[in-house]
C-alpha cells in the first residue's frame, strides 16, 4: 500500500508546506533528508544529469520518511516524463514552458491516455465461505482506498463523484448488486 501524500493532503488543508529542492545526485542524501520531516522535494533531473535508474534509487530512499516528491524533468519528453511518474514520483516540475501549447502537452504527457471501468465480481454464495472476503470488499471499497486521496488514486483510479462513491460503498456493505451507469 503506497503511504498518503502528505503534501497533496497539507495543501488540500489550506496547510502551509515546507519543501527541499534537491541538486544531488545521490540516493543516500535523499535518505537521510527524508527523515529531516519535509513535506517535498523536488528532485532536480534538469541540472544534475542523472539518469532514471538514479532516479528510482532516489525515490526508493525518499521512501525513508513520508516526504513527497516532485520532479524537475530535463524537457518536455512525454516518454520520459511518463517514466519518471512510472518510477513512483508523486508529480512533475517541467522546465521553460513557454506557450499554452507547451503546457497542454507537458499536462497530456502526465496523463495516461485511456481510462477504464475496473469490475469485480463476487458472488453472494462466496460470502462466509470464501475466508476474508467480507475484509476484501471491505478494503477494497473504503474512503481510504477509493476516496479522492485514496492510495488507488496514486495508481491511476479515478474516483467517482461523491453521490456515486458512497451509493457503491452501501451498496457493497450491503451485498446488493449494483451496475453504474456509463460503464
Amino acid at each position: 500500500m503506497l503511504a498518503p501524500n502528505r503534501l497533496k493532503a497539507r495543501l488540500k488543508a489550506g496547510k502551509p508546506t515546507v519543501g527541499c529542492w534537491v541538486f544531488l545526485s545521490g540516493a543516500d542524501s535523499i535518505e537521510l533528508l527524508a527523515m529531516c520531516d519535509f513535506d517535498a522535494f523536488i528532485i532536480d533531473h534538469e541540472h544534475i544529469g542523472a539518469d532514471l535508474r538514479t532516479l528510482v534509487e532516489q525515490l526508493r530512499g525518499a521512501r525513508a520518511g513520508d516526504t513527497a516528491c516532485l520532479v524537475r524533468v530535463p524537457s518536455h519528453d512525454p516518454v520520459y516524463i511518463k517514466r519518471v511518474l512510472d518510477g513512483g514520483a508523486h508529480g512533475i516540475v517541467v522546465p521553460m514552458v513557454n506557450t499554452v501549447e507547451e503546457a497542454k502537452t507537458a499536462i497530456a504527457a502526465a496523463k495516461y491516455p485511456v481510462s477504464r471501468s475496473l469490475y469485480f465480481y463476487i458472488k453472494n454464495a462466496q460470502v462466509g465461505k470464501v475466508p476474508g472476503i467480507e475484509e476484501y470488499l471491505a478494503e477494497f471499497t473504503s474512503e481510504k482506498a477509493i476516496g479522492d486521496d485514496g492510495y488507488l488514486v496514486d495508481k491511476g483510479l479515478i474516483p467517482l463523484p461523491d453521490d456515486e462513491r458512497a451509493a457503491v460503498i452501501q451498496a457493497v456493505s450491503s451485498l446488493e448488486s449494483l451496475q453504474l451507469a456509463n460503464n
